[in-house]
């Protein structure tokens, strides 16, 4: 790569970084593509240069943070018990939370293609986390009187749920951390009581 090439990467990538900071800080809707570009120290007609419309840019920044996100969580969870994927899970998203508190709170805002990246995303998350939840109830001979399915569906909606709700509930540090542990008592009540049957 030559020298012109790499300032342009490195030009976009700022770009990218300064966007997904601002989104976190004002919101995915309220962040104009000018201030994105005043931040990151270029010219407006640069940004638009790197990326031809601001859906692009938004499009880009969800893809790769999701990606990234995915990633990690993909990593760090291969030969884990349930219980410690759900928690690093919660960790994870807690280290993420003010972008993701955004992305949810403003999903119903942005436009299908957006909605429809974070729900692909977010399900191969909540696929897996299934996956490995239905393990660990056949390796325990748990049976549930849910089904599996509806367990994990319900403690993603929650999560989203607060996230969603992070600013109404006015927590001034992670609503995921401060949930925490209602979340686990909510998964270990649906596992274990209220109707289970060994």
């Amino acid at each position: 790569m030559n020298k012109r090439d790499a300032q342009k990467t490195a030009t976009r990538n700022k770009i990218i970084d300064i966007a997904e900071k601002l989104f976190a800080i004002q919101g995915i809707v309220s962040t104009k593509t000018i201030d994105i570009a005043k931040a990151a120290g270029v010219a407006h007609g640069t940004l638009f240069s790197h990326f031809e419309t601001r859906d692009i840019l938004v499009e880009t920044i969800l893809n790769r943070k999701l990606e990234d996100f995915q990633k990690q969580f993909l990593e760090i969870n291969s030969n884990q018990e349930f219980h410690c994927v759900i928690n690093s899970l919660l960790d994870l998203l807690v280290e993420h939370e003010p972008f993701f508190s955004v992305v949810f709170r403003e999903l119903s805002i942005v436009n299908q293609n957006l909605r429809n990246l974070i729900v692909y995303r977010f399900s191969i998350i909540e696929l897996y986390v299934l996956h490995m939840f239905e393990n660990f109830l056949s390796a325990n001979g748990i049976s549930t009187a849910m089904k599996p399915e509806v367990i994990i569906q319900h403690i993603f909606s929650l999560i989203i749920h607060y996230l969603n709700f992070r600013e109404i509930l006015n927590y001034k540090e992670s609503i995921i951390l401060g949930k925490k542990d209602d979340l686990i008592e909510v998964l270990n009540f649906m596992i274990y009581g209220g109707g289970c049957n060994e």
